[in-house]
């Protein structure tokens, strides 16, 4: 359960740090391949989520 909770901390971690970065960009490609991250984070996140559920 441990490296479950780690896992996530650090996608979250990722998220918010691209999050960040995401206000300084004005390059159309770069803006797309940075929305699909974030999006390909967040379906990670919700995996880990229900398999933590499931732990529980």
């Amino acid at each position: 359960m441990a490296e479950l909770i780690s896992a996530r901390d650090g996608l979250m971690r990722d998220r918010t740090a691209l999050k960040n970065q995401e206000k300084n960009l004005t390059i159309p490609l770069l803006k797309r391949q940075h929305k699909l991250r974030l999006n390909q984070i967040d379906q990670h996140i919700i995996a880990l989520d229900a398999e933590l559920a499931g732990t529980v």
